[in-house]
């Protein structure tokens, strides 16, 4: 039986929410949704584990898994950001989003149980110098740009160019 989410990480993915707007031409995509509309604060669906794009651990009720591709989102984002409160996040994926051209947030690489990461067309700029500490041989990364990945004492120290637009 799933156990419920817990009550800050429900914060902190609905704070996450309200950062951003819905807008359909963020995704290129043709099935793209807003898939934080099913994000419910009140009432029958407010179990976060519930939600679409969300995959909780069965047992302890972690979120371990947020799916937003093709959600239509548009918005800025940065370290300070909510969604890095989801400590025991092992999969991310942002892919086809507008992030209004802002930098990759250096606080993804501070997710430390994260085995994937998906940001490809997302409308992000500049370069960014990420360190993940991570397990190395279970980190498919997929991205639009050349990659320099290398392992320096147990982190991944990445370089990803990111074109301007």
């Amino acid at each position: 039986m799933q156990q419920p989410c817990h009550e800050e990480e429900r914060s902190a993915l609905l704070q996450f929410k309200h950062s951003f707007t819905i807008d359909a031409s963020a995704s290129k995509f043709q099935g793209a949704y807003p898939k934080v509309s099913s994000w419910k604060a009140q009432g029958k669906r407010r179990n976060c584990c519930e939600w679409d794009g969300i995959e909780c651990d069965e047992k302890t009720g972690h979120v371990i898994g947020v799916d937003l591709s093709s959600s239509c989102l548009f918005g800025s984002t940065n370290s300070n950001s909510t969604l890095f409160r989801l400590v025991h996040l092992q999969r991310l994926n942002l892919a086809d989003n507008h992030f209004n051209f802002s930098r990759i947030p250096t606080a993804i690489g501070r997710l430390s149980m994260l085995t994937s990461l998906n940001l490809s067309a997302s409308m992000f700029s500049g370069q960014s110098q990420l360190k993940f500490q991570v397990c190395p041989s279970c980190f498919p990364l997929i991205y639009q740009s050349t990659i320099q990945m290398v392992l320096e004492r147990g982190f991944w120290n990445l370089n990803i160019p990111i074109s301007e637009a």
